[in-house]
């Protein structure tokens, strides 16, 4: 009997032992982990940042620029300033309306009077295409007439 107890005792300062150990190895990880500062972490050896940017998406908006999402970097205002852009080069274009409606943008071009109908059309295509392909979050419609 008195064998048992020993044996009973010798377990339980074993399982404190191994208790304590664990413990001992929490904290040192704890510890470890709070050591490094954050400026370590996300720089490069040349000391740039390569974390996600700062816009509370975790860099989505930044690396999916024209899609839309809850924290957008863009809005209507520098969308139709691009859209100005992007039509710029057509000579022919006197007046630009643009329309946006949710995620369908409408397009109405005044063109210079002097257009047959071959360069109506086909400016109308090429204008519809080139919007298109730079603007993929909305549904594109261009429409054109003689001013």
């Amino acid at each position: 009997m008195v064998r048992k107890t020993a044996r009973k005792g010798w377990h339980a300062v074993s399982g404190m032992k191994w208790t304590m150990a664990a413990i001992a190895v929490a904290v040192s990880l704890i510890a470890g982990g709070c050591g490094n500062s954050g400026d370590q972490i996300r720089s490069n050896m040349n000391g740039d940042y390569n974390g996600y940017s700062q816009d509370g998406t975790l860099g989505y908006s930044s690396s999916n620029p024209n899609l839309p999402n809850r924290m957008q970097s863009t809005n209507y205002a520098s969308d139709r300033d691009f859209i100005s852009e992007l039509l710029e080069p057509f000579a022919d274009i006197e007046d630009i309306q643009i329309n946006f409606n949710e995620n369908e943008l409408n397009v109405d071009l005044k063109v210079n009077r002097a257009v047959t109908d071959q360069q109506l059309r086909k400016l109308r295509m090429d204008a519809q295409t080139k919007l298109q392909t730079n603007m993929p979050r909305y549904e594109v419609h261009v429409k054109a007439q003689r001013s």
